[in-house]
């Protein structure tokens, strides 16, 4: 956190500065829990949905996984591209109650990558 108040000098912005990382670092706000299943450090999921499984039929790729139990979740942003093609493309938004997916009309020997 840094705080600019114009016309005070520069050593006022350092000291704040200064107070907010000392605080942090002796009473640990940088240490917390990484409960949240969709935390990227999260050391049991890695930040992904846990039991997740794709299978293919002609021209449609079945996504499933684990449903999360997060109250205020949104959904899922499922996102696709050819592999090796650059950017993932926003493809659907799953309601958070849901646990699978079905992308359909696909070509049939494309290999596709989700995320």
């Amino acid at each position: 956190v840094r705080l600019t108040i114009k016309g005070f000098l520069n050593t006022f912005t350092k000291t704040i500065f200064l107070t907010v990382v000392v605080f942090c670092t002796v009473l640990g706000c940088a240490d917390r829990d990484r409960e949240n299943p969709l935390d990227p450090k999260n050391p049991l999921t890695g930040g992904k949905p846990t039991g997740l499984t794709a299978t293919s039929s002609q021209d449609t790729v079945f996504l499933r996984w684990d449903r999360l139990d997060i109250t205020d979740m949104v959904g899922y942003n499922i996102y696709r591209r050819e592999t090796n093609s650059g950017n993932f493309n926003l493809v659907d938004l799953v309601e958070p109650d849901k646990n699978r997916f079905a992308d359909s009309n696909l070509n049939f020997e494309t290999t596709y990558e989700y995320q």
